[in-house]
């Protein structure tokens, strides 16, 4: 009787543990493991490791309620089962994620990502997605905050174009900031 009951105390704790110990999946990690077998792991915020990458994806989630970091997670699951690469990276860095939804997506990825799978990094003076990233995060750091949901709606828009018209909503948007 005193085994079972200290079984069943102990299986108790364990299952309390698992599910509020950290005991569920790390996102980060399977998330930047992928973009690195992607070559894409830049894509994270100009991350350059892996370490690097899961460091920016963990401080994202993080920083989420627990509702938006349930959806962040749930939208991972959806990306995680893509196969293929391309797939992959549009499901994480897609417009149709939501601000505040994402897994350590921001907008300057997002940008560059595009301009980048369009080969129109150039129409924008930039050679690399890391300059182009660093760049980026600049500009829309000096956007005042009364605008900035504006203008996440008008990257959202930019974002959903096709390459050609993507590229140039991007460039006029981008000449418009301060």
């Amino acid at each position: 009787m005193k085994i079972t009951l200290w079984t069943a105390a102990a299986t108790g704790l364990l299952a309390l543990c698992v599910s509020s110990c950290g005991g569920g999946k790390d996102y980060a990690t399977e998330v930047c493991n992928r973009l690195q077998g992607c070559g894409a792991v830049s894509l994270e915020s100009g991350a350059t490791t892996v370490a690097d990458c899961e460091k920016s994806v963990n401080q994202n989630l993080n920083a989420l309620s627990s509702s938006e970091r349930a959806a962040a997670e749930k939208r991972a699951d959806q990306c995680l089962a893509i196969q293929d690469c391309p797939g992959l990276t549009s499901c994480l860095y897609s417009s149709a994620t939501s601000p505040g939804t994402s897994v350590g997506t921001d907008y300057a990825s997002m940008i560059c990502n595009k301009l980048s799978s369009c080969g129109s990094l150039s129409q924008v003076g930039m050679t690399t997605v890391s300059q182009c990233i660093t760049t980026a995060n600049q500009g829309l750091s000096r956007i005042p905050a009364s605008q900035r949901a504006q203008v996440n709606t008008e990257i959202d828009m930019c974002l959903g174009l096709t390459c050609e018209s993507a590229t140039q909503c991007i460039v006029s948007l981008t000449s418009s900031l301060p």
